[in-house]
């Protein structure tokens, strides 16, 4: 089973809901695990950033990725763990990594501290409306209600 799993990675805070619901579960043995983050580059996300910080940014999303997979296969060390950071349109980039890797379920995860469930639940809708596989939601980290929820998404 190819599994692919998104994650905001701007603090390991926020991946940990993901991280937590992976290794709860009961996976087929041979489940290989792709994790990946998109640094979002278009009009509302890093335009208003320096030029100069974003190599910083994503330096530091791949770092956090990386300890992210680490921490995985610590406690799990039967898993086979991928990590990649891409840079661009978010839907894009999932969609097309998934059908790469022949994806069997792609796990949408916690998001930016400061994102809304609305947003979320955007890409959530955007994602499974154009991937070849289920698309499955797994808690959402918001400022404002420190909420957790797990959803799936089907076409």
């Amino acid at each position: 089973m190819n599994v692919l799993v998104v994650l905001d990675t701007v603090s390991a805070t926020n991946s940990k809901p993901t991280v937590d619901a992976i290794l709860q579960r009961t996976w087929a043995s041979g489940t290989i695990f792709y994790l990946f983050s998109v640094l979002e580059t278009g009009a509302d996300s890093l335009a208003s950033v320096e030029a100069s910080s974003k190599p910083v940014q994503l330096e530091k999303r791949v770092r956090l990725l990386y300890d992210t997979m680490l921490s995985l296969e610590t406690v799990r060390p039967e898993g086979t763990y991928f990590c990649q950071v891409a840079a661009g349109e978010a839907v894009e980039n999932i969609v097309y990594r998934a059908k790469e890797l022949d994806a069997d379920l792609i796990i949408i995860g916690a998001s930016d501290a400061g994102s809304s469930s609305g947003a979320r639940e955007c890409l959530d809708a955007r994602v499974s409306r154009r991937a070849n596989c289920p698309v499955e939601s797994i808690g959402w980290v918001s400022s404002a209600e420190s909420s957790f929820s797990d959803r799936s998404i089907t076409r």
